[in-house]
């Protein structure tokens, strides 16, 4: 059942008691309209003792519920309820009035009198439905008018907060299509080092996050968020590794080794952990949110970053990224997911919050890589953040919370303004790839340390060659038509000969491994 604060779950029961009371103050002053006057004055004495005993009741019940209302500071429900309270105690003079009067009147004033009075009490049935009604509404219209008001920090409009919801489980992603398509033409405006045409998009099976993005307390088991937390810490540089999906039916992973291609070296230390968090995001609420897109995965990609004041993550979609520089092909995640794992309490971290933006690759496609095509304002991580509307969902940072939504969705992290004293931001990043792209990435995942050695070689290749991204500040064209940051052998000694040689034949070898 969903949680209520204690006054909007204590009005239904008190309508009832109250409507109670009035139905069986109608019934005993039925009875005397088809007797005669004589029994009818009898009646009406006892049915006095019973009124002022149901008048109590009534008064007593809203009474508690009124202070329940002021003490939950629930302003609507406060008024509604004094307001009930000041009614029924009048219609309950004005019957106690009445009955005194008719005792001693002709049964035909009797008769009209009592009938008069007697829907007059009933009345206060339907009156009392109304203000628990109107108070329902109230808070509804109330928690959408919260939601859709502009966020007062970031002026007249920009993005929405995503709230956590408590008491309800995590939505599941319902899969739309097991295909994603064919690959298509794709510029994002970014070039993988020796290669110059724009890539092809391969997208990944279309994937529906009820609400669009879901928020899961509690993601992780505690202790191991903590181990996650001191583990990043404790590493000068980010790390990652590749976690194998053994079994969808029961959400079995392996891990991978991903110490080097071909090393032959079991898991290390950074798959062993990757292989638990995985698990443990599966068997918590994450399993639900996961379960219907399991069969058609092949395993995840898991990292760990983190960042101090001053700390940003710019606007950009997650891919596969070994996959993108061997095949040439953006294929972003099913779901891009993170997990934030320092231990601070929402609102202990100022900045950092992350925000994802639903118009997903249309969206993306106008920015570019890290919004290579619209220009970043000074005074905010994106140019439409503050645009209303602009499609920008945040959620502040927060222990073991994490955020799942589309992997085709591009999301930031604001900068960090402020931080408690000796902590850190540290997220976890989680990316499930499909049966398509995941062997492929599997040979060296981001961060991890097949990844960074390959990336070494491809910027040396890149500097040997005189390709790669575009000149930058300090790399313009020279006067031959060659980067000023080429390197040509002729310019070298023989020692410097001798380890180019050496580093050709590295990259030759690693290249054969991997059947390039």
């Amino acid at each position: 059942r969903r949680r209520l604060p204690p006054t909007r779950a204590m009005a239904p029961p008190l309508v009832d008691t109250a409507t109670e009371a009035v139905a069986d103050l109608a019934r005993d002053l039925q009875a005397p309209l088809h007797g005669g006057v004589e029994a009818m004055e009898t009646a009406l004495q006892d049915a006095s003792g019973k009124l002022q005993d149901a008048s109590s009741k009534l008064r007593r019940g809203l009474e508690e519920a009124r202070e329940a209302a002021r003490a939950t500071g629930d302003v609507v429900l406060t008024d509604a309820l004094g307001n009930a309270l000041g009614r029924a105690e009048r219609a309950a003079d004005d019957l106690r009035r009445a009955v005194a009067t008719t005792v001693g009147e002709s049964a035909a004033k009797t008769r009209v009198a009592i009938r008069t009075q007697l829907w007059e009490a009933l009345s206060i049935r339907a009156l009392l439905a109304g203000v628990a009604l109107v108070a329902a509404a109230g808070a509804v219209a109330g928690f959408a008018l919260a939601r859709a008001l502009p966020d007062r920090r970031r002026g007249p409009g920009g993005p929405k907060r995503v709230r956590a919801s408590r008491w309800r489980p995590p939505p599941r992603a319902v899969v739309l299509s097991r295909d994603g398509g064919p690959p298509t033409p794709f510029d994002d405006g970014f070039r993988s080092p020796g290669q110059q045409a724009p890539p092809t998009l391969r997208r990944p099976p279309p994937v529906a996050v009820p609400g669009g993005l879901a928020v899961v307390e509690g993601a992780l088991d505690p202790e191991l968020a903590r181990k996650v937390y001191a583990h990043t810490m404790g590493r000068e540089e980010p790390w990652g590794t590749y976690v194998l999906l053994e079994d969808p039916r029961r959400a079995c992973v392996r891990a991978v080794p991903t110490g080097g291609a071909g090393s032959g070296a079991g898991p290390g230390p950074d798959d062993d952990l990757g292989a638990a968090i995985v698990a443990s995001f599966l068997a918590r609420g994450g399993g639900r949110v996961l379960q219907p897109l399991l069969p058609l995965l092949h395993g995840f990609e898991v990292w760990s970053v983190r960042g101090s004041v001053g700390h940003e993550v710019r606007y950009h979609i997650d891919y596969a990224e070994w996959h993108r520089k061997r095949s040439h092909e953006c294929c972003p995640p099913a779901l891009a997911i993170t997990v934030q794992v320092a231990p601070v309490r929402e609102g202990e971290i100022v900045g950092g919050e992350y925000a994802a933006n639903a118009g997903g690759l249309g969206h993306y496609a106008r920015f570019g890589y890290k919004s290579c095509r619209i220009p970043v304002p000074p005074d905010a991580p994106v140019a439409d953040w503050c645009d209303e509307p602009s499609g920008w969902l945040r959620v502040p940072y927060a222990f073991n919370r994490a955020v799942v939504h589309p992997g085709e969705w591009p999301h930031l992290a604001t900068r960090v303004e402020s931080v408690p004293e000796g902590v850190e931001r540290v997220v976890i990043g989680i990316n499930p790839f499909t049966k398509a792209v995941g062997p492929s990435e599997m040979a060296a995942p981001q961060y991890s340390g097949a990844f960074k050695r390959q990336l070494r070689l491809d910027q040396m290749r890149a500097r040997l060659q005189g390709t790669g991204p575009d000149p930058g500040p300090g790399q313009e064209e020279g006067a031959a038509g060659r980067r000023e940051g080429q390197i040509r052998p002729e310019d070298l000694d023989e020692d410097g000969r001798r380890l180019l040689i050496a580093l050709a034949r590295r990259y030759k070898a690693a290249g054969r491994r991997e059947g390039q």
